[in-house]
């Protein structure tokens, strides 16, 4: 069940990742979960495969079921927290390629999935296509998910929103290179859907990506309303008022050498 709020906090998580090690990449997202409770995070994004990194390479070997055991204490957190978490993993198929899923775990600690619909070219090598769009709501606050090439396809958006929907949530992993063009996408989504759209993007080196980080939220207007730097782990929040005020803080939990 949902807890009733006048104002509901939407997070995306800013994180930097070791290959395929799972267990120190628990690690890191506990640590930003406690943070997020401390600011009243009601819903916390991480990036694409973000208990992974982004390694095609390493996906199948490292791919998970909603019933994982891996998953465990995320789900506690989950409960005892009341929030919802969503992390990025492979998903087990019944082929040899899996999905690029975000396994999205409530605050009764329930897991469920939304798996990436379209592909960046050459990932279909690697892996499967979901196709299920993905609408939640929170404290009757309408969003839809998007994973990364997701939000290249206008299509996925057009799918995604309804009238009622007032964030657009992107799970990604962009680098450096491409962040001008995916940044201005997304502005340009937040302009002509009328919605808030928010970005939960890694630092550091990913798969053979040097992220960008400036994870965060673009305005109805396309305007930033709240952005991270991108040499630092840290959470974007917005914070939703029931009355439509709408407001927006960065919390920065570690820097790193990396720079802009």
């Amino acid at each position: 069940m949902n807890k009733i709020s006048a104002t509901t906090n939407i997070g995306m998580a800013q994180i930097n990742v070791k290959r395929g090690d799972i267990d120190a990449n628990l690690k890191t997202h506990y640590a930003v979960i406690d943070e997020a409770h401390k600011h009243s995070v009601d819903v916390l994004i991480f990036p694409e495969l973000s208990l992974t990194g982004y390694e095609p390479d390493l996906a199948q070997s490292l791919a998970i079921e909603v019933n994982s055991n891996i998953l465990d204490d995320l789900k506690a957190k989950a409960i005892r927290y009341n929030m919802t978490i969503m992390v990025g993993a492979p998903k087990l198929t019944n082929t040899d390629q899996p999905l690029v899923a975000l396994f999205i775990i409530d605050n009764s600690g329930v897991v469920t999935t939304y798996s990436k619909m379209y592909l960046h070219p050459g990932e279909d090598a690697y892996f499967s296509r979901g196709d299920l769009l993905c609408q939640r709501t929170i404290n009757n606050l309408n969003y839809s998910l998007a994973i990364c090439a997701d939000t290249s396809n206008e299509q996925h958006i057009i799918d995604s929103i309804t009238p009622q929907s007032k964030f657009y949530l992107a799970s990604a992993l962009i680098s450096h290179a491409g962040y001008e063009s995916d940044s201005l996408r997304l502005r340009e989504y937040a302009c002509k859907y009328n919605l808030i759209v928010g970005l939960s993007n890694f630092i550091g080196e990913s798969g053979s990506y040097t992220c960008a980080g400036k994870s965060g939220f673009y305005n109805h207007d396309g305007s930033i309303l709240t952005q991270l730097p991108s040499n630092v782990t840290g959470i974007a929040i917005a914070t939703y008022h029931n009355d439509g005020i709408l407001l927006g803080k960065s919390i920065i939990i570690s820097r790193q050498a990396q720079v802009d």
